[in-house]
């Protein structure tokens, strides 16, 4: 294929192409630009000035010249940073040999207030077993998210993007994070389990789907420890 600098499931305006990785609403198509490049992508809708369409991300070979990444998706290994959480101390996410469960939200996001409930009992049930939680906060106003946890204190580390420097816009970019919250259950080896978008409260099914996932992560977990 050749390379029309589409980086596929991220959002760009390409000569008016709006490329991302909404649901597709229609079949395969053959688009072709006034440049010159074809491509193979689906058209989902037409806006204004520009067409919205998604790309399969193994047809694109570079972007900016560079090879895409592995997609953030269960069986691939969830990608590695350091951090200082909001104590001050430092944490490598996933925690190592841990499973682990990332949560990127924001105390502005309505959905995110309501899934800290359910936060809470998972860690409640799944701490005691070895699961650790790590809390990345995209807020870009540190003293409204201070003193929202204030008022909602959480049992588990919470990382405030704004506080990251550089770093801040890489840890999004290699988890490929396109809204809060997401989920990513990271098993004990450093391997994505499961993912999850969107609000648990308001889409209980996934829930219970991480539920299964983070049972299996943590008694795998407790299976390799006891031999």
């Amino acid at each position: 294929m050749k390379n029309t600098g589409v980086k596929a499931g991220v959002i760009l305006l390409i000569a008016g192409l709006l490329v991302g990785g909404a649901e597709p609403r229609a079949e395969d198509q053959r688009v072709r630009l006034k440049g010159g490049a074809e491509f193979t992508a689906k058209q989902l809708q037409k806006i204004r000035g520009s067409v919205l369409v998604e790309i399969d991300r193994a047809e694109v070979e570079t972007v900016n010249g560079k090879p895409l990444p592995k997609p953030v998706v269960a069986g691939t290994p969830a990608p590695v940073f350091s951090a200082v959480d909001l104590t001050g101390n430092s944490l490598t996410v996933p925690i190592p040999k841990s499973p682990t469960l990332i949560q990127f939200w924001a105390s502005w996001c309505p959905y995110c207030r309501k899934d800290m409930e359910l936060m809470r009992s998972v860690q409640d049930e799944f701490a005691p077993k070895g699961l650790k939680i790590i809390s990345i906060s995209i807020d870009s106003e540190l003293e409204k998210l201070t003193a929202f946890l204030k008022d909602n204190p959480l049992a588990y580390p919470v990382i405030a993007l704004q506080t990251q420097g550089d770093r801040a816009a890489s840890i999004t970019e290699m988890y490929e994070m396109q809204g809060v919250p997401s989920y990513f259950l990271v098993d004990a080896k450093g391997v994505i389990a499961q993912t999850a978008s969107g609000s648990m409260t308001a889409r209980p099914e996934q829930m219970v789907e991480l539920k299964k996932a983070l049972a299996g992560v943590v008694n795998a977990a407790g299976s390799t420890a006891a031999h």
